[in-house]
């Protein structure tokens, strides 16, 4: 959310969880500390419901230039999720957050892996390239 402040970009932020949330930061909007304050307390991935989040980003997928997705794992439930929202025409990025291997191997370069003490916040954060 940082680099993409620095950038004067508008993010919409889904978050999958219970509160099943959506915010909007950037150019007026909101101001991006208030996406990082939601993004530090997130749990993750594991209870999520993928239908759900699919049919939330669908609604939104006219507005969309892009789409960030962190998860915690990679396996065929979350490559499928990733495959029904390109079907779409979604530019899609996938970062997996884990410091151990992935359940599903991961095959191409649609999928990174960033260990948690390569994050960082700079420009120089692998999530940046």
């Amino acid at each position: 959310a940082q680099i993409l402040s620095d950038k004067d970009n508008i993010v919409d932020l889904c978050v999958s969880d219970e509160h099943n949330r959506h915010l909007q930061a950037g150019r007026g909007v909101e101001p991006f500390s208030h996406l990082l304050e939601v993004l530090s307390v997130i749990e993750g991935d594991r209870s999520i419901d993928l239908q759900n989040s699919a049919e939330r980003i669908r609604e939104a997928s006219a507005e969309l230039s892009m789409l960030i997705c962190f998860l915690k794992d990679w396996d065929e439930k979350r490559a499928g999720f990733v495959r029904g929202l390109k079907d779409l025409g979604i530019k899609v990025n996938v970062i997996v957050v884990r410091d151990t291997p992935t359940s599903l191997k991961i095959e191409g370069e649609e999928v990174r892996v960033i260990k948690t003490k390569e994050l960082d916040t700079g420009m120089n954060s692998p999530i940046s390239k």
